[in-house]
């Protein structure tokens, strides 16, 4: 056999092979015996029947037209009748968008270009996103703002680098798309926002719907220290100099809206102090509060509507509409509708309660109380009350205490309309009034009420006189009585000559005596002739004391004497009266009684006068402490 020698095609066809020259004589009938060896990439068709291909090739029904998961893993893919891919068969996290070609066209609507930007964040930029992180959270010099920040209004921002961390936004003029958002001056630092100062409506303002919601307004030249929110203020301020309209405070929709020079005013609620110009230190907190004031100042007005129509100064209201129409000054009115309609000539009021003077028009009124004093018109009055009464006339006669101030204690009254009642002891109650009178247009009885045995008790001396007329004295027929002469015209009294003496009826001590205390023993007489000697003359007089308490024994005090000075030129009947002492009544009491003997002795301390003298009466004050006794059995 011929080695490796070449096949010679005839007209391109292979001519018959004679077998023992090519094939060696191998028998190449597929299965038949002995067999063959051949090729291993070929196959015989007994090899193929027995599943040789099987695990090299895919049936049919292997193919897919959309993913299982991972149970479709190295499947085969069948394009669908467009011949495209099944979406779930593409993973998005390995497309790489950048390779994307077509997107400079604005043919993707899930694509913003810079157009659609600009109205997409004009929409949404403040009612949807919160930006409280994006200046913070990055470098500015990371991110491109072309259109949307006019780079020429930022010729002098700071953008913020290592050496200058705080500052992001430090801007002459900074605008958005075109708009101005501030300026000059507006500094925005971590946790600060700084707006320049306010000169006027537009620098150092913030606005909102056209209402300055904040700005510190004053005028050229002043001090300033102004602050006005939410729609408070004005831009007209007064020029000037030091304090003229500075150090005021507004807050709420019109308050201090007609401010000019006033200073150092706080308003606090929509149109509190809406009028004041040229008032100041006022302070209004409510609604309307002291809305008219205008130039008045001083005043504190606390409440929905206090002080509304209010022109005066130094005045304190407080409570819904308290002192609304009250125009006059230094009133103190506290409580719902208190002193609403006082007026012009209502000043110096102090009305504390619900209602209280409501309609009163006087000045100078004290009414506590709810409702006290609703009707009075008068001024200088003083109601504690708590109950409506029908009118003026009525309030006065019920209300629980109702009194009149005047210049004068005697032309004050204070009645109180109800029963008085002292629980504890009142002598450390220095004086109650000048006087105590019932009600004098419909007379009534005082009446003073106390507990069992017990009474009204003085806490200053006074003092009542126990008499012992002489006329009615027990004379003895004997040498040394008295003669029973004319003393006048037509009246007759005991003449006493030297020696003379009489014994004078019993009395019982007063029943309101301060038990216990001394008798003060006194001589009333009177000369007979005139005394013209030229020279003082002397009487002299002695008494003898008894007395006995009630069930006891009588006793004698020792004789008492004293004399005294006729003085020369009194004429006949001049009158004289001189005390002779003490009685001591130590531990005596109530029932006691006293008994008094008088004498006319020779005088020792001069000449005698030279004629009888007349004893009119020998007395006894005793002190006075209370209104009777406190058991009827004294």
């Amino acid at each position: 056999m011929a080695n490796r020698k070449p096949i010679v095609l005839v007209s391109g066809e292979l001519q018959q092979i004679q077998a023992a020259d090519a094939l060696d004589a191998v028998n190449v009938t597929s299965g038949a015996d002995p067999g063959h060896t051949h090729d291993a990439r070929y196959y015989t068709e007994t090899e193929l029947d027995a599943g040789q291909l099987d695990n090299r090739y895919f049936r049919e029904n292997e193919f897919q037209n959309s993913s299982d998961g991972g149970v479709s893993a190295g499947k085969p893919i069948v394009l669908d009748a467009n011949g495209h891919i099944d979406a779930t068969m593409i993973n998005d996290g390995d497309i790489d968008h950048g390779s994307i070609g077509g997107l400079a066209g604005d043919d993707h609507a899930g694509y913003h270009t810079d157009g659609r930007a600009v109205i997409w964040l004009a929409a949404n930029h403040e009612t949807t996103y919160n930006h409280a992180n994006y200046d913070t959270a990055y470098d500015w010099g990371d991110h491109a703002m072309a259109g949307y920040v006019d780079t020429a209004g930022l010729t002098a921002a700071r953008v913020p680098y290592a050496s200058d961390s705080n500052t992001l936004i430090d801007s002459a003029n900074l605008t958005f798309n075109g708009t101005i958002l501030s300026t000059g001056g507006l500094i925005i630092s971590t946790g600060v926002i700084e707006i320049p100062v306010t000169t006027g409506v537009a620098a150092g303002v913030i606005w909102q719907n056209g209402v300055a919601l904040l700005h510190a307004y004053h005028g050229v030249g002043t001090d300033g220290f102004n602050i006005f929110l939410g729609g408070a203020g004005n831009f007209s301020i007064t020029g000037g100099t030091g304090a003229t309209g500075s150090y005021n405070m507004g807050i709420g929709s019109q308050a201090l809206n007609a401010l000019t020079i006033g200073a150092r005013n706080v308003a606090v609620g929509v149109a509190a102090g809406l009028r004041i110009g040229v008032g100041s230190d006022n302070f209004c907190l409510g609604y309307a509060a002291g809305a008219y004031l205008t130039g008045g100042a001083a005043n504190v007005f606390i409440g929905s509507q206090a002080g509304n129509r209010t022109t005066g100064i130094y005045n304190t209201f407080i409570g819904y509409r308290a002192g609304y129409y009250s125009l006059g000054n230094a009133s103190v009115i506290i409580g719902y509708d208190a002193g609403y309609t006082t007026g012009a000539s209502g000043q110096y009021n102090t009305f504390i309660g619900g209602y209280a003077g409501k309609f009163s028009t006087g000045g100078n009124g004290v009414h506590i109380g709810y409702t006290a004093g609703y009707y009075e018109t008068a001024g200088g009055k003083l109601f504690i009350d708590n109950t409506p009464r029908a009118s003026e006339a009525d309030a006065r006669v019920k209300a629980m205490v109702y009194g009149i101030f005047a210049a004068t204690t005697a032309a004050q009254y204070l009645t109180i309309n109800g029963h008085l009642i002292a629980l504890e002891d009142l002598t450390t109650a220095k004086v109650l009034t000048p006087e105590i009178k019932t009600d004098t247009s419909t007379p009534t009885d005082l009446t003073i009420t106390t507990g069992a045995a017990k009474t009204l008790v003085l806490d200053t001396v006074v003092y009542e006189d126990l008499q012992f007329p002489v006329a009615t004295g027990k004379v003895t027929p004997a040498s040394g009585e008295p003669s029973w002469e004319t003393f006048t015209a037509n009246t007759k009294e005991y003449a006493f000559g030297i020696n003379d003496y009489i014994d004078l009826q019993v009395n019982e001590l007063f029943h309101n005596w301060k038990e216990g205390t001394a008798g003060h023993l006194h001589v009333h007489y009177t000369i007979k002739t005139a005394q013209s000697t030229g020279f003082d003359r002397f009487v002299k007089f002695s008494i003898w004391v008894a007395y006995s308490d009630k069930n006891e024994v009588w006793v004698e005090q020792a004789v008492l004497s004293f004399e005294n000075i006729v003085p020369t030129g009194s004429p006949a009947l001049q009158a004289f009266y001189f005390d002779m002492g003490n009685a001591t009544l130590t531990n005596y009491l109530h029932g006691g009684q006293v008994k008094i003997r008088v004498k006319r002795i020779a005088a020792t301390g001069g000449t005698e006068y030279n004629d009888d003298v007349y004893i009119t009466q020998v007395g006894m004050h005793l002190e006075i402490n209370k209104v009777g006794s406190v058991v009827e059995a004294d």
